[in-house]
């Protein structure tokens, strides 16, 4: 058998193993519009945005400060958790009490944005899971939460500068239970996260802060 023959074995062979995983590529990295088999792990986010909706975040309506220079939020950090780069948001809350207090934006589903939506109902996911670290003045927390199509409570964590979700200058592994406020919606999901930094009181201004995300995941463990 001439070489060019056992090339073409190999490469037919490569070719059958790699068609056989049981997760597809295209599964490991985003969740197209159907899909029976979900990874047991899903990263919407790991060095950058896998979630086969829109790529860039959707900042709130009430939230403007991208706009007004009261903060930024990139997706190529480079002091990451794992891999190369992290997700970095900063605020300042430099602006007057009763304006603008919060800095919020998520993630979406779909692309465009706010355009139907994506079922999850098959997927399996119980936790909502991600490392954090950075820094948050007084009076000043981040609330992290798996939005959904109605009004109410979400399965969601507060993390602020002391107490049971205290985000320290170390990475951290953070987790959300996913509980019947989220999956009563599973099927019209809208946003998958949703992040907010924001005051402990509307009208009492803070210095605000700076989180880092990483490896923002559902898993099903």
């Amino acid at each position: 058998m001439n070489k060019i023959t056992i090339l073409f074995f190999f490469l037919i062979s490569i070719f059958t193993f790699v068609s056989c995983e049981k997760y597809p590529i295209s599964a490991l990295t985003g969740v197209p519009s159907s899909i029976d088999a979900w990874p047991t792990t899903w990263y919407l986010y790991d060095d950058e945005i896998n979630t086969k909706g829109s790529l860039e975040p959707r900042v709130w309506d009430d939230s403007r400060f991208l706009e007004l220079g009261d903060g930024s939020v990139v997706f190529n950090c480079k002091d990451s958790y794992k891999g190369r780069y992290s997700i970095k948001m900063e605020w300042y809350d430099n602006l007057p009490p009763y304006c603008c207090h919060y800095a919020g934006w998520g993630l979406s589903a779909t692309d465009p944005v706010d355009v139907g939506s994506k079922s999850m109902t098959t997927s399996g996911y119980t936790r909502l899971e991600f490392e954090a670290k950075g820094n948050l003045s007084s009076g000043c927390n981040v609330k992290i939460e798996i939005p959904k199509s109605s009004v109410g409570d979400t399965d969601n964590i507060v993390i602020s500068e002391s107490g049971t979700n205290k985000l320290t200058a170390y990475w951290q592994t953070f987790s959300i239970p996913i509980t019947s406020k989220t999956t009563s919606s599973w099927g019209v999901q809208k946003y998958y996260i949703a992040i907010a930094m924001r005051r402990d009181s509307d009208s009492v201004a803070t210095n605000g802060g700076t989180i880092y995300l990483d490896n923002i995941r559902f898993t099903k463990n």
